[in-house]
């Protein structure tokens, strides 16, 4: 590439002049490098734009032990529903079993039979 800028210059020095092939060179140069700034100033805006900071993972972090927060209580909760029905299951089988025997002498006996040593 320098070999390609030299060749360059050489030729606008012959065509030019050295005063104007210095000018030119000095107003590309300044050119090149404020493009190369806008460039860097561009990729910047986007890497802040698409990457995540310190503080939107710790914003994400605080939301993730929210969550886990809540979903805690929430097995808690229905922890404790399935023991209150599992409860009224087994009362309601103690209660179906006795409506059973109360009404059909058969099971009664057998139930008896059962319970005696």
């Amino acid at each position: 590439m320098m070999e390609s800028a030299l060749k360059l210059y050489d030729l606008l020095e012959k065509k030019l002049g050295k005063e104007e092939t210095k000018e030119f060179a000095k107003a590309l140069e300044e050119i090149i490098g404020d493009i190369g700034e806008l460039k860097k100033q561009e990729t910047k805006k986007e890497l802040t734009q698409d990457l995540a900071t310190k503080q939107d993972i710790r914003i994400i972090e605080a939301q993730m032990k929210g969550l886990e927060t809540e979903i805690k209580r929430v097995e808690d909760t229905l922890r404790a529903e399935i023991k209150r029905f599992e409860a009224y299951m087994r009362i309601m089988i103690v209660l179906l079993l006795t409506a059973i025997a109360l009404y059909s002498p058969i099971f009664a006996q057998l139930i008896g039979r059962f319970l005696k040593p």
